[in-house]
């Protein structure tokens, strides 16, 4: 079923409790924060998680400050070979 690119974004949790109560609460991650330099925070935060798993944290640093940097490379391939497995 097709849903609309802002629905996609959108993440909505309801937490029943047992004394009877309910707990609700929305969110969109496509809409960007106010303050950008939390935002990059956040967003650098959530890539060394998911990237640390997989790479290691040396490497995961490293390929997020060549990403962060991007348009000072000479050449994409560096930040490639950052990316590939081994």
């Amino acid at each position: 079923e097709f849903s609309p690119v802002g629905e996609m974004t959108q993440a909505r949790v309801s937490l029943h409790m047992k004394a009877g109560g309910l707990l609700y609460a929305q969110g969109d991650s496509g809409r960007p924060a106010v303050d950008l330099d939390e935002q990059a925070r956040r967003l650098c935060a959530k890539f060394l998680a998911l990237a640390t798993p997989v790479l290691g944290l040396d490497r995961a640093e490293r390929l997020r400050g060549l990403a962060l940097e991007l348009d000072a490379l000479s050449e994409v391939g560096v930040l490639a070979a950052a990316a590939a497995l081994r």
